[in-house]
């Protein structure tokens, strides 16, 4: 019995393993470890990766590792007019994403910096600007959770969670724009640029329902086993 019943977990398990594929959580080693660095594109879970502008590059501060772009002033980050792409092989609802370094100033003479995240294949567009050391404002609501504070011993890491809804894209993009000098830093002028920690999609309804039926599967072969009274 109780091979039989691990037969079926394990085979349950690899079957929802293998349809997952783009639902399951990519992050930014990931990319590394699939030797990103120093190319263009990289597939990683089901989810081809672009980076435009240069190729792609780590940057590791205060023990965050994140991806960006090299070539641009930051290195290492997304800069104005560079961008990373993540394009998904059927249209997926975002769970939520996770970016790095992205300050409000007068932490390295920043402005309060912005990044742009657009939902491919649809029209939603959201902004998130840094406006604290803990503090960041994503422009279509979803929570932002801080992960290191925006200092100059901290990583200004966010965690953006449900960033369009139940909304469905074919993929995301991540770009720069300008931001604005913070109170108290007039002078601040280093444009925004930031890098990716991790994009999680939401896995699809057909997902669950395989798990499910795994789990069935090996109640009902456990019922059957059972000795009786």
């Amino acid at each position: 019995m109780k091979k039989t019943c691990l037969n079926l977990v394990v085979a349950a398990a690899a079957l929802c393993a293998g349809h997952v594929g783009a639902q399951t959580n990519t992050t930014a080693q990931d990319l590394i470890n699939a030797g990103a660095v120093g190319r263009t594109t990289a597939a990683v879970h089901g989810i081809d990766f672009s980076a435009q502008g240069g190729s792609f590059a780590s940057k590791t501060v205060a023990g965050v590792t994140a991806i960006g772009v090299a070539g641009g002033a930051s290195g290492g980050e997304i800069d104005i007019g560079q961008s990373i792409t993540a394009s998904f092989a059927s249209r997926i609802a975002i769970a939520s994403f996770s970016l790095a370094f992205l300050f409000d100033g007068p932490e390295f003479g920043d402005v309060r910096e912005v990044a742009r995240v657009s939902l491919l294949g649809t029209d939603q567009v959201g902004l998130l600007t840094a406006t604290g050391a803990t503090s960041a404002i994503w422009s279509l609501g979803g929570l932002v959770t801080n992960l290191s504070p925006g200092t100059e011993q901290g990583a200004g890491a966010w965690t953006v969670s449900n960033p369009f809804g139940s909304t469905a894209g074919s993929g995301l993009r991540f770009e720069a724009l300008a931001g604005l000098p913070g109170p108290g830093c007039n002078g601040c002028s280093n444009q925004s640029d930031y890098s990716v920690l991790s994009v999680s999609p939401v896995p699809e309804p057909s997902t669950y329902a395989l798990m499910a039926a795994g789990l069935l599967a090996v109640g009902w072969v456990v019922r059957r086993r059972r000795p009786q009274a």
